[in-house]
């Protein structure tokens, strides 16, 4: 009876999850015929150009080439072409460029999905497996990512972020199961995708019994670099670390326009996906979104200096009111390793915030780090914390008319209960909450017997 019971319970999450998952996918399959999934044509564009001897961060299409190294949102006005990304993120693409675009599409579309998936799975796990039961309610709060703006954003821009999240997930997941070994590869493997989430694992080599993990971090490092470099050349690394700079001068309005730019008149469809957008998903793209320029549209109003320097400096000072407010009530607490690696994650996201580039509600996907930080190193939420949380959720979810910047706002409060989660951790360790008993109970039934 007991065995039973176990396989209905694990088939109820897998159902839960189906239903989760099914509901989502009839929301944003829509955006197959209302767009070209903009940032991943960018990254596709990349591989191809690279394939094809050419820059991947400075070439423009020119009247005579494939059109397959078209990448639709390049601006022949500016120097560079769009591409942001890593090489070695372009490395893990190569598999891909040379599928038709609408392959692709569905392909990184479905791999989306399925990051999205087992990152439930791993925090459904870690609480099924250690009895958490005061980290239900978080699972749930998990469950509603895949309705929230940010992941309908992801899903029609074609993004990465979710596959950063997974990777960062599954290596602090391993990390829990003492696979120390493991945890540093996923962590090097993402950390070279992605450079600032090196803020996230460093802190991890700085407590004791760590010290085998740098090599193993260092290396996989060293490898994918080198396998880049074998694969494009090293000029794909020049390239690289010559555009960056780019980008945050063309946003920040301190370099010109090229004036021999020309206009590409395209056809409506090419490669089986639109070359336009729909009204709809323009208008959509467009909601707000909290970034650097907001900051710096404030200065410009203000008539105070609004330099990429004065905005480095800002999050300098920010992030040094915000340790010292939590180290005010709570002394010493970067001394316990789980808040620490909490409070490297919010620093990653505040980063964020700060950076000379364009930041979108994609973003915010990469909380779901957050939340498997608390559920596995089994950090204690206060009541009010969960109710900043879930309020900012829903406001992730539910566009508020009268909440001026309500997306924005919703960024704020998860980003409050983080916060409030470090400095209350003393107080509810170990402890529950009755205030969400209600869900924490449904979410505990399914959960209880998962292996």
């Amino acid at each position: 009876m007991a065995f039973l019971t176990h396989i209905k319970t694990k088939y109820s999450i897998w159902l839960v999850l189906v239903v989760i998952t099914a509901s989502s996918v009839f929301i944003t399959s829509r955006y197959f015929k209302q767009g070209y999934f903009q940032d991943l044509r960018t990254r596709i564009t990349g591989t191809r150009l690279l394939d094809a001897h050419k820059s991947a961060y400075f070439y423009k299409w020119q009247l005579g080439d494939d059109i397959r190294l078209l990448n639709f949102t390049e601006r022949q006005t500016e120097i560079v072409n769009g591409n942001t990304v890593t090489p070695i993120v372009l490395l893990f693409t190569n598999y891909l460029h040379r599928l038709a675009y609408w392959q692709i599409v569905v392909i990184w579309y479905a791999l989306g999905y399925l990051s999205l998936l087992s990152i439930l799975l791993l925090i459904a796990q870690k609480i099924a497996s250690h009895q958490y039961t005061k980290h239900q309610f978080l699972f749930a709060i998990a469950c509603l990512f895949p309705f929230i703006v940010g992941w309908r954003f992801h899903c029609s821009s074609g993004q990465i972020y979710i596959h950063y999240t997974l990777l960062a997930v599954a290596s602090l997941y391993a990390y829990t199961k003492n696979k120390k070994i493991l945890a540093a590869i996923l962590a090097g493997i993402v950390t070279a995708a992605r450079l600032p989430y090196i803020i996230v694992f460093v802190p991890l080599f700085l407590f004791k019994k760590n010290n085998k993990m740098v090599v193993p971090y260092l290396a996989i490092i060293i490898v994918l670099c080198t396998v880049t470099s074998l694969t494009y050349g090293t000029q794909v690394w020049i390239d690289y670390f010559k555009a960056m700079p780019f980008y945050g001068f063309e946003n920040m309005g301190t370099i010109p326009n090229i004036r021999n730019a020309f206009t590409i008149n395209l056809p409506s469809y090419l490669e089986g996906m639109p070359t336009f957008k729909t009204p709809e998903l323009v208008a959509y793209e467009r909601l707000d979104t909290a970034d650097i320029f907001s900051v710096q549209k404030l200065l410009i109003l203000l008539h105070l200096p609004s330099s990429a320097a004065v905005l480095y400096t800002m999050y300098v000072f920010v992030m040094g009111l915000v340790f010292l407010f939590i180290n005010k009530w709570h002394t010493r607490f970067y001394q316990q390793q789980k808040l620490f690696i909490l409070f490297a994650m919010l620093l990653l996201l505040l980063l964020e915030y700060f950076l000379p580039a364009r930041r979108y509600n994609y973003n915010f996907v990469q909380f779901l780090v957050i939340i498997s930080v608390i559920v596995f190193f089994d950090i204690g939420m206060s009541q009010l914390a969960k109710w900043l949380l879930a309020i900012g959720i829903l406001l992730n979810i539910f566009r508020v008319s009268w909440i001026p910047e309500s997306y924005s706002l919703g960024e704020v409060l998860c980003i409050g209960a983080v916060m409030l989660t470090i400095i209350q951790s003393r107080k509810y360790e170990g402890s529950t909450t009755n205030a969400f008993n209600v869900v924490g109970g449904f979410v505990n039934k399914l959960l209880a017997l998962l292996p």
